[in-house]
């Protein structure tokens, strides 16, 4: 099975939807040099796509919908690369401290954003 090697470029908190770099990317012997400018992070496609095909990245929103009491209920959970992996941080306080591990998680993921355009969903 092949993987799919993809990253997208974040500077200053928000995404590069220009399918432009702003620096050179490039590998060699399977390194991978990122852009030098101020700001800018590099965010890896996990392989996976959610419930709607929308590809998943490092860093996206999860946003799960419950039933409480009779009342119908969100919370939100950031897509986080911890110990070689993707995991889902269920944490209250969104800290790590209960992770799953993406590939295991138990629900179709919704990504509806990411920790740097929508970082009011993760409060």
């Amino acid at each position: 099975m092949e993987r799919i090697l993809k990253f997208r470029l974040v500077y200053d908190g928000v995404i590069d939807k220009s399918d432009e770099w702003h620096g050179d990317m490039y590998t060699d012997g399977g390194i991978i040099e990122l852009p030098q400018e101020e700001g800018a992070i590099l965010e890896q496609f996990t392989g996976l796509l959610d419930k709607n095909g929308k590809e998943i990245y490092d860093c996206d929103i999860h946003m799960h919908e419950f039933e409480s009491d009779g009342e119908k209920q969100k919370s939100y959970s950031p897509i986080v690369w911890d110990n070689g992996a993707f995991w889902v941080d269920e944490s209250l306080l969104k800290d790590g401290s209960l992770l799953t591990l993406l590939g295991e998680f138990d629900e179709p993921l919704n990504i509806v954003g990411n920790r740097f355009e929508n970082p009011e969903l993760l409060e």
